[in-house]
């Protein structure tokens, strides 16, 4: 079973997203900022950062990036994912902030890695070779990462403001999306699911299997 902190402190807003975690049959321990100083490899697989607007102070800071570093996850979205990327620094990046709400179409850059495997579609000219990636975004932040290769979608066809990030960080991983997975989103009536997406980084993050579907 996947292990899961949850940071529910001050600012937060992870209801959603722990509804669906219990769906999924990870176990879930909400946390605080105290709480955040002592992360335990062995009791936690992921850090979970959810949306909200908050930020940690640096004694905080270091204790995520020293969980991560001796082998854990943290996944975040949207606030969650700005403090991964640019506060703590676990996917270095420099951030454009376009306060924009709405549908958003993701251009996938790496649409074989595991986290996006089960949720892109192949085309016949590979130089288009994924389909967009239609999303829920509330005013997240625009990535520029410093290592390009962590690229994993991005918001604009000229691949300048980067969507979704993941990384290896010392013995551990880091996942960032600067939209929401977690929210359905609709496309000409119909209405998407997105949060298979998060689930699967979540568990690329603990380093559990993913489900492969072999679907078109």
């Amino acid at each position: 079973m996947t292990k899961v902190a949850v940071y529910t402190g001050e600012g937060s807003d992870a209801s959603v997203v722990i509804a669906l975690m219990k769906a999924w049959s990870f176990s879930v321990d909400e946390v605080d900022k105290p709480d955040l100083v002592n992360l335990s490899n062995e009791s936690i697989d992921v850090l979970y950062l959810p949306p909200g607007y908050y930020i940690f102070e640096e004694a905080t800071n270091t204790a995520i990036s020293e969980f991560t570093r001796r082998g854990g996850g943290v996944v975040g979205s949207c606030c969650g994912a700005w403090n991964i990327a640019c506060s703590i620094g676990l996917i270095p990046s420099s951030h454009n902030q376009i306060l924009m709400e709405g549908r958003v179409s993701l251009r996938p850059k790496k649409g074989n890695h595991p986290i996006l495997s089960n949720h892109v579609k192949r085309k016949n000219c590979e130089s288009i070779s994924r389909d967009r990636l239609p999303m829920t975004h509330i005013n997240g932040a625009l990535f520029m990462p410093a290592d390009r290769e962590t690229i994993l979608a991005t918001f604009d066809e000229q691949d300048q403001f980067a969507a979704i990030l993941a990384a290896e960080v010392g013995k551990g991983r880091a996942v960032a999306f600067s939209s929401h997975a977690e929210i359905p989103v609709k496309v000409e009536g119909k209405e998407i699911d997105n949060s298979p997406l998060l689930k699967d980084a979540i568990l690329w993050a603990a380093r559990s299997a993913i489900t492969v579907n072999n679907g078109d």
